[in-house]
């Protein structure tokens, strides 16, 4: 990732869908390491994830509601 952790896709997959179904969705994406603040585009998300299309579609409707 940009900060230089490293995540597994399963792991990135479940913390990304645990951030955007979290209380408090997100903007953006942030690296789980509590003392590192990196943010990670959802671009780069999807690719290191290898999202199926219906994940896909879930996480960026969810994203989308928080830019509402």
């Amino acid at each position: 990732m940009p900060c230089d952790h490293i995540i597994s896709a399963n792991s990135l997959i479940n913390f990304t869908k645990n951030e955007i179904n979290g209380p408090a969705l997100p903007i953006e994406i942030t690296c789980p390491d509590p003392k590192c603040d990196a943010n990670w585009p959802y671009p780069l998300v999807r690719q290191v994830a290898d999202l199926s299309p219906d994940q896909m579609e879930e996480f960026e409707v969810k994203l989308s509601e928080t830019r509402a």
